[in-house]
């Protein structure tokens, strides 16, 4: 009876472990630019959509949860080039973050960056080395 007992005990425990490691976040793009202005962005899938966190050096952090109904997927691919891209705005605000990849002319690159559009300006980033793209998560979401 004990070891039964023990048994359920721990297929119960490695559900639940199952389980939580299923839901925690997926970190989807992260991108660090030292240009004119010091900021890093995070961006995670939860469940039920995406986390934006945003630190702008010497100001207070954004955090952000984004319903899938609220933000958009763009995929561009034709020889040698692919492009992804994710897209929501936080109130007046618009945040566009892309992964560009191109092996045209002989020249293999790789281009992450962000475009922040306000009503006033527009401002596109690069990131620097070290900034890592996962986009791809988003559409395996979108077409399930």
């Amino acid at each position: 009876m004990k070891r039964l007992a023990v048994t359920l005990g721990l297929s119960v425990a490695m559900m639940s472990t199952f389980a939580v490691a299923n839901t925690s976040p997926r970190k989807v793009f992260e991108c660090s630019v030292n240009q004119t202005m010091n900021f890093s962005i995070f961006i995670e899938q939860g469940k039920g959509g995406i986390i934006f966190n945003e630190s702008i050096e010497n100001q207070s952090s954004v955090l952000q949860r984004i319903k899938p109904q609220d933000y958009r997927v763009e995929h561009y691919h034709r020889a040698l080039v692919d492009e992804k891209s994710l897209e929501f705005s936080i109130g007046e605000r618009v945040i566009l973050v892309s992964e560009y990849f191109s092996e045209e002319f002989g020249e293999v690159e790789k281009i992450l960056s962000v475009t922040l559009r306000e009503p006033e300006q527009t401002q596109y980033f690069e990131c620097e080395e070290g900034s890592m793209s996962n986009l791809a998560l988003l559409f395996h979401e979108s077409a399930e």
